[in-house]
This record gives C-alpha cells, sequence and structure tokens, in this order.
C-alpha cells in the first residue's frame, strides 16, 4: 500500500499517487521495510538494501571474472566498484535506484551460481536468485536461466540429461517462489494486476511516460554509464572477453546473453538505461581481458605486475569521475542548469517538511493535501502523515473528519480552501516546488 488510507479512493491509473501498489513487485520493498523495522525511520535504513547489493554485485563480479579468466577477478571488480554509475545508483541519484539496485545484484548473483556453482547448490541458488529477481521487476528476472540453458543446448549427449534436470529443477523452485505472490496479487488486487500488466504491455508499442529513444540508444547508455570509456572501448572489451572464453558453453552464452539483451530492448518502444545494465559485469570484465591481453604485448624489461597495478589503478579512477560527482551533486554544481535546479529545489524540500513538521498536531491521525508530488511522498517518509498533491472537494474532507482524521491543506493563491478544512500557514510563507523530473 502506497497511502493507507482507502477513504481517498486515489484509483490504480497513477502509480505515484495509489491505495494498491503493484507497479513492481514486492521484494526490494520487503528489504527496505526490513531494514526499516531493525534500525528505525531513516535514510540510512532506506538506503541499506541497496548498498548490500551494490558490494554483493561487485562480489560475484569477482567471481564471474575469475571463472572465465583466473586471476582477473581482483582488477574486475575494482572497475565495477568504481564505476560512477554504480556508485550513484547505490546512493539514490539514479532515477528506480532501489529497484534497479536490487534487480541488477540478484541477476548478477544468479549469473554466478550459473558459472560457479554445481550439483544441487547450483539448482538451489540459481532458482531462490531467479525467484527473486522475477519478484523484482517482472518476467525480465528469468534471464538468470538463459545462460543456463544455451549451455545445455550446447553440450554432448552424455551430459545434457542431468543438466537439462538440474536447470528444470532451479526453474521450478523459481516459479514458486515467484508465483505465491502473483497469485495472492491477483486474486486480492485483479484490477490493479490487469492495469498493471496492460502497461506493461504497451513497453514494447509505445514509449511509455516519454522514455524513447533511437536504435543507438543503449550502446550510447553504456558509454555515458561507464564514462569517460567512449561505447566502441566496450565493444571491443565485450569481443576480448570472448575471445578468452575456452569453454565453447560459456562463450556463447555470454554472447547471446548480451546481444539478444541489447537487441530486444532496442526493438521495445520504450526506453530505459537500466533495462540492459545487468549485463555490466561482463563489459567490465571483458576490459580487463583486453587490458591484460594488450599488457602481455609490452617488452619483457616492464616490470608486468607494475604496469597492472598502474593500468587498472588509472582505469578505476578514470571511472569514478569525480569531476561530474561535483558538477550534478556537489558545490559545483552550478556548472549544471539541470542538477543546480533539482538539487536546490529538493533540499529547500527537505528543510521545510522538517519544518512543517514542528506545526503539526499530536493529538490524532492527519491528512495533509497541496503538497507536490514527490515533496509528498517525502513528506509521509518524514512525518508519519500522508500527504497528496491535490486539494480535496469538502466532501471528501467531511468523509475524513468523520473518521477521526484531522484535515490540512496548504493554502493556493489560485485554489479555495474547502470549508471544512484547515488552513496549514508554511513557515515563513514559504512554499514546496517541483524539481525538475
Amino acid at each position: 500500500m502506497l497511502f493507507k488510507e482507502e477513504a481517498l479512493e486515489l484509483g490504480h491509473e497513477n502509480w505515484t499517487q495509489n491505495h494498491v501498489w503493484v507497479h513492481k513487485p514486492p521484494f526490494f520493498l520487503w528489504l527496505m521495510a526490513l531494514s526499516l523495522k531493525i534500525l528505525g525511520t531513516t535514510v540510512f535504513a532506506v538506503r541499506l538494501p541497496s548498498i548490500i547489493a551494490g558490494t554483493a554485485m561487485v562480489y560475484f563480479t569477482h567471481g564471474i571474472a575469475n571463472k572465465l579468466r583466473p586471476g582477473s577477478g581482483n582488477a574486475a571488480a575494482l572497475l565495477l566498484a568504481c564505476s560512477h554509475w554504480l556508485l550513484g545508483l547505490v546512493g539514490g541519484s539514479v532515477m528506480t535506484d532501489h529497484n534497479d539496485a536490487i534487480f541488477l545484484a540478484l541477476v548478477t548473483g544468479g549469473f554466478w551460481a550459473v558459472l560457479t556453482l554445481q550439483g544441487p547448490s547450483r539448482v538451489i541458488v540459481v532458482g531462490l536468485f531467479t525467484g527473486a529477481a522475477v519478484l523484482t521487476k517482472w518476467l525480465p528476472g528469468f534471464v538468470i536461466l538463459f545462460p543456463w540453458f544455451v549451455q545445455c543446448v550446447l553440450l554432448d549427449t552424455a551430459r545434457r540429461p542431468l543438466a537439462v534436470r538440474h536447470f528444470a529443477l532451479a526453474g521450478t523452485i523459481a516459479l514458486v517462489i515467484a508465483s505465491a505472490w502473483y497469485v495472492h496479487a491477483w486474486t486480492s488486487f485483479p484490477v490493479e494486476m490487469a492495469h498493471e500488466n496492460h502497461q506493461a504491455a504497451l513497453h514494447w508499442n509505445e514509449a511509455v511516460e516519454g522514455h524513447t529513444g533511437d536504435r543507438y540508444f543503449y550502446w550510447k547508455a553504456l558509454g555515458e554509464v561507464l564514462r569517460p570509456f567512449p561505447s566502441w572501448i566496450w565493444a571491443l572489451s565485450l569481443l576480448a572477453l570472448c575471445l578468452f572464453i575456452e569453454d565453447r558453453g560459456w562463450r556463447w552464452s555470454i554472447i547471446l546473453t548480451v546481444v539478444l539483451t541489447f537487441a530486444f530492448y532496442t526493438l521495445a518502444s520504450t526506453k530505459m538505461t537500466s533495462y540492459v545494465m545487468f549485463t555490466l559485469p561482463f563489459f567490465v570484465i571483458g576490459l580487463v581481458q583486453l587490458v591484460m591481453a594488450l599488457i602481455t604485448l609490452l617488452p619483457r624489461s616492464f616490470d608486468r605486475r607494475i604496469v597492472h597495478v598502474l593500468a587498472f589503478g588509472s582505469a578505476a579512477v578514470a571511472l569514478l569521475q569525480f569531476g561530474r560527482y561535483r558538477r550534478t551533486h556537489g558545490d559545483q554544481v552550478s556548472g549544471e542548469p539541470f542538477f543546480e535546479e533539482y538539487r536546490s529545489k529538493h533540499l529547500h524540500n527537505m528543510d521545510l517538511i522538517a519544518r512543517t513538521k514542528e506545526l503539526l498536531p499530536t493529538d490524532g491521525p492527519v491528512i495533509l493535501f497541496n503538497i507536490p508530488f514527490p515533496a509528498n511522498v517525502e513528506f509521509s517518509f518524514f512525518t508519519g502523515h500522508e500527504a497528496l498533491p491535490f486539494v480535496p472537494n469538502d466532501e471528501l474532507v467531511r468523509k475524513l473528519m468523520a473518521k477521526g482524521y484531522k484535515v490540512l491543506v496548504i493554502p493556493s493563491g489560485t485554489i479555495p480552501l474547502p470549508p471544512h478544512a484547515e488552513a496549514l500557514n508554511l513557515p515563513r510563507d514559504e512554499a514546496f516546488v517541483v524539481p525538475p523530473l
């Protein structure tokens, strides 16, 4: 439930202000709720699952790299850990941060289990990761099983039956885990689930909510996510990775996973950067293979250990993008007009929320109106009182008052105050502002 008060009758069409929230499956929300339950209502508690997920993604990348080419894990883990985009995702500067951070970690963990584990442990761990991924971002979570499927197809006939049985068992575990919530959601909220499934289907033929791009969108996005290295470097990195993988099954598994992922999302009309970023570890591992191959071409007079340290250390520092962080989130933000406006307005709202909280009555439940999105969601989180971005009519005000709520409305110069509502005048006659989205 995004807002618990059913009396508001917010409908199900707008995922930013509805009563029943099934815009995304709930696994990442469960992790956040558990963190809040243990640590209390703090920003750190909200961020902690993403921090753990980002750290786990680095660990899984280390394991995948060492499996594909022994000795390359440390460098691959270092480069991924220093990716400014991943750090921004964990820190909250990337839209859809919580959901994407958890999903990317789960998919990377699934790939790690497929590549490094054997026997029953592989079946169980892959099934768990896949089920959790589906419970985080719908059907794309099943991508974890694709590399394993390709390997099963390419195995010789003697080994294939056992591999297929293990693959089927892992898929069954994932289905059992995911289907429990899906059955509950469809049974309890059929109208809302039908709407969300319809919206999801529109992503193929329509640019939903304006998220569009050309046929090179994801290659350009890869160059942006892994700045300062351009996209063609990452294409060479993927090629290098495939050349140095000795196992034919894993080579084709990775090639097809990356290529088909980019092809599928390129053909879809709705485009968002994070859709393909679960392939990020493969590109980073590929860059390590490419650099290691170039180092082997150096004359023997060079101390290759020192060259390794200098090369990967320099690449890690470059990926951190210190200058970009300062321009978008620090004291030099004035160099970027969008981020200057977003940051200044967001900080204004956060300060106003803290000061407005002191004005709220403490003798019963309160509902506030006329606080713009997304400040209303932040207000609800930090104060414990529901806040909505519109001015209610008098019928709704009286209905809420009958249920024991005190209804407060932030005054607006253009909209009259409902007769039975109370005005909440903000400190120093300030107003909540809307950051650019």
